[in-house]
């Protein structure tokens, strides 16, 4: 690293501190200096330029030495670099990249490599082979939910199937397996095609087996208690085009425009983040707007009240002139 002198020989440009508020300290000075370049004081302390005034320079200290007022400081003509390696991981380091963990100096190559650099172009970047999970699945969240409610949709398919078609629990008189067979086979296939059953008086007994008290309590409450469960644990409104269960038209636009709030918000922070990360511009289609549908609702609700002429005007009554009593 050059020392001060040998920067101040190289750029011929020197500042002063003027203030200082904690970590950051404004110079006056070096007309020349570009944002994010790293200056160095007469002490060696290095800082980074985060703002350029009109007359002065902010810039943030890197190191832990205090600066004071009037302390003579200089430009490097570089951005920051830091010096990193795969020894750097799980160690704990200052901003230059020096540990203060007391285990030791961090051995091993390392490069050098500049913090505030622009994103690599398209072509020589690396095509991703796996692809990277991240966050917590959906489906491992709305699993239980998924599951109960398959469980309880058969139950009301059962309960259902049971009270159009009975079991019937049938005493015979006999106990050759021939015609029990028989007769089974015949009461089945009459069951199955809504036929009438003929059979000698007294030869078949027959009990019908009753559904259980509990069992008669409709599972459909259940099941839409669900469907809400689902919907509140994945984040979507529960807007379905052709269905009005439980939803006003009102109730339905207004869930509307509450999740349109919130793509409009997940779609400009990936607009930003891949602005900043890949030094792309993108811009995503917004979801489709129900502003019109509101301003013709608030159309239709002025022309409806009471204060319009349409409601208030009387036509063809006779009014009485007589001198009053």
């Amino acid at each position: 690293m050059k020392t001060f002198d040998q920067l101040l020989e190289e750029s011929g440009e020197i500042g002063h501190v003027e203030s200082i508020t904690q970590s950051i300290i404004n110079v006056s000075g070096l007309p020349s200096v570009r944002l994010n370049e790293v200056i160095v004081t007469e002490h060696g302390q290095r800082g980074i330029v985060t703002g350029i005034k009109k007359e002065l320079v902010e810039a943030i200290l890197l190191s832990s030495e205090r600066a004071f007022v009037g302390q003579r400081v200089t430009r490097s003509g570089q951005t920051l670099k830091i010096h990193t390696s795969q020894a750097v991981l799980g160690r704990i380091v200052n901003p230059e990249v020096e540990p203060i963990d007391g285990l030791g100096p961090i051995l091993g190559a390392q490069e050098a490599r500049t913090v505030y650099r622009d994103a690599p172009g398209i072509a020589s970047r690396v095509k991703v082979s796996e692809p990277l999970n991240t966050g917590v699945s959906l489906v491992d969240s709305v699993e239980w939910i998924i599951l109960a409610r398959n469980e309880a949709m058969a139950d009301m398919k059962q309960l259902m199937h049971r009270y159009v078609k009975p079991r019937i629990v049938f005493k015979l008189d006999t106990e050759v397996d021939s015609k029990i067979n028989a007769f089974k086979v015949k009461a089945d296939k009459a069951s199955n095609q809504g036929e009438n059953l003929y059979i000698p008086m007294g030869a078949v007994e027959w009990e019908l087996l009753s559904v259980p008290t509990n069992s008669t309590l409709s599972p459909l409450p259940w099941i839409d208690r669900l469907n809400q469960y689902f919907f509140q644990a994945t984040g979507v409104p529960q807007i379905i085009v052709g269905g009005s269960s439980e939803f006003s038209e009102s109730a339905t636009k207004i869930a509307l425009i509450a999740y349109e709030q919130l793509i409009a918000e997940e779609q400009l922070y990936i607009e930003e983040q891949v602005l900043s990360q890949l030094n792309l511009e993108i811009e995503l289609d917004p979801p489709v707007s129900i502003q019109n549908e509101l301003i013709s609702d608030n159309q239709k609700a002025e022309t409806i009240q009471a204060t319009t002429p349409e409601d208030t005007s009387i036509t063809n009554v006779g009014v009485n002139q007589g001198v009053p009593a």
